[in-house]
């Protein structure tokens, strides 16, 4: 189970505090895909943000904890304190935009090295992405690729590729299919619903597409002014 328990975040802005996550109390079952769904600008992407603890200025955590439901290979429970410490493996993120999140000047496969401790073995990691790619329905050779190389289709599966490599507890994505025509949408979805009953992952999966919900989660929130 994945409990979030008081959370407040906010923004500093000229104008003052905007609060975007407001007071969320939830808990998750794991091994699920649960949509969240709610207007621009409800909190959303912020609250990704947040379970993720990619919190920084202008955003703040105010209050509150979440519990991920797993533990480090020391048995330490993970949590809101320590979870950047397991950022990719046991956490992950899928950006909505591939380009911007991409590193325009380097090929995909030192970006996916990029990710890996220092001690790691990189070829072996290499030849092993290189296969997992390809279940991923892209080429091998996208990993020789500059991102501007690449269709906005074959960004977003590396994208999905390395949020999923190395088989998070948790993956948070964040409008995933946004931009993207129908067909290559399609294919996105299917991909992260394969995946997910393969890894048995909890996949947070932000939208205001209610179509897109219907296809692939399980369950669903809705956010509304910064609450749930």
């Amino acid at each position: 189970m994945i409990s979030l328990k008081n959370i407040q975040a906010s923004y500093t802005t000229v104008r003052g505090k905007v609060t975007a996550v407001d007071n969320v109390n939830l808990e998750i079952p794991e091994g699920i895909i649960l949509g969240i769904a709610g207007e621009s600008g409800c909190g959303k992407s912020t609250l990704l943000k947040v379970i993720y603890g990619n919190i920084d200025s202008p955003l703040a955590l105010e209050k509150g904890q979440i519990d991920y439901g797993f533990t480090d290979e020391h048995g330490t429970i993970v949590t809101s304190a320590n979870i950047r410490e397991h950022w990719f493996k046991g956490i992950s993120y899928i950006p909505q935009s591939s380009m911007s999140s991409l590193n325009p000047v380097t090929r995909i496969r030192q970006q996916f090295v990029d990710y890996l401790p220092a001690r790691a073995d990189k070829a072996a990691v290499l030849e092993a992405v290189r296969d997992y790619i390809q279940k991923l329905d892209l080429p091998p050779e996208a990993l020789d690729a500059y991102p501007h190389q690449l269709s906005g289709g074959m960004r977003q599966r590396i994208m999905v590729a390395m949020g999923t490599y190395f088989n998070p507890n948790i993956i948070l994505a964040d409008e995933p299919t946004t931009a993207l025509d129908v067909v290559v949408q399609k294919g996105i979805l299917l991909l992260l619903m394969d995946i997910q009953e393969e890894m048995k992952n909890t996949i947070f999966f932000v939208s205001h597409d209610m179509g897109v919900h219907f296809q692939i989660t399980h369950k669903m929130l809705i956010m509304y002014a910064a609450k749930v």
